[in-house]
């Protein structure tokens, strides 16, 4: 690893580029360790990646297409591991579209389950 760092910074030292601040993963490590990583959250000891979800609050009694879209867009996943659980939320906004139906128990459901994302994790 430490032949592959100096290597790196050495190539893209040329280009101008400052590379500095490496982590990597380390199964050595006894607590577990967190690193952001593209907004997500990395776990170095085992290595791997999960969803930062933000602080929920609790849902407006009022249920619109404008709460659902807030809600579901404050999940950032760049790397789409969280894309089926976002998929009922934008299903409910085109429900909206096509007519006035009462979804507020279809998106509280959902918004009850989403908590569970945070447990969801892909090996790096």
């Amino acid at each position: 690893v430490q032949s592959f760092i100096e290597e790196s910074t050495y190539i893209f030292s040329k280009a101008c580029f400052d590379l500095r601040g490496w982590e990597y993963s380390d199964f050595t490590l006894v607590e577990p360790h967190h690193t952001p990583l593209l907004g997500l959250d990395w776990e170095r000891r085992d290595d791997i990646i999960r969803l930062s979800l933000p602080d929920w609050e609790n849902c407006s009694s009022e249920v619109t297409r404008r709460t659902i879209l807030s809600t579901f867009q404050r999940i950032f996943d760049p790397i789409g591991i969280s894309a089926p659980a976002t998929l009922v939320p934008m299903i409910l906004i085109q429900k909206t579209r096509a007519s006035e139906m009462e979804i507020k128990s279809e998106f509280l459901a959902w918004f009850g389950e989403v908590e569970y994302l945070e447990q969801l994790s892909v090996n790096r």
